[in-house]
């Protein structure tokens, strides 16, 4: 259709013809149609020429890295808070062994003193029965010495 018109308006414009009206019609929509593309292609360099000056403004670099520096700041206090959650955990899990094992000393101290009560009891035991032993052949003695 474009060189349609084309042909047609080379032909009108040098036969001095003016142009059919379809055709007058035709050319105003491409213009039109051009001119709105012109003018898109136009802004959106207009904004990337805006966007590459705003990335060389010291200003707008400054505010980009003071952005970085926050960015940076939240993700080590982000991190350090981690860090510290697995050190607090670490030093419960500590905490907890120890005290387990404190409950294992302490109930080991007490079978070994209950342990160590029974063997002396026992031991007394034993001695006083030794000596009531000694004591009752003491007086069977003396009974079978009165007796002869």
């Amino acid at each position: 259709m474009g060189k349609t018109i084309k042909i047609k308006f080379t032909v009108c414009s040098q036969s001095g013809d003016s142009l059919a009206e379809d055709v007058e019609v035709e050319l105003s929509r491409l213009v039109a149609k051009a001119s709105e593309q012109l003018l898109q292609k136009n802004m959106t360099e207009a904004q990337q020429k805006e966007q590459q000056q705003q990335q060389q403004d010291p200003l707008i670099q400054m505010q980009q890295q003071e952005l970085q520096i926050k960015q940076m700041e939240a993700q080590a206090k982000a991190k350090k808070m981690t860090d510290d959650s697995a050190i607090d955990a670490a030093r419960l899990q500590l905490e907890k062994a120890k005290m387990e094992s404190q409950e294992r000393i302490a109930g080991a101290k007490i079978g070994a003193d209950a342990v160590n009560q029974q063997k002396e009891l026992d031991a007394k035991e034993f001695m006083e029965g030794t000596k009531l032993g000694a004591e009752a052949v003491k007086q069977q003695k003396e009974r079978n010495n009165t007796q002869t």
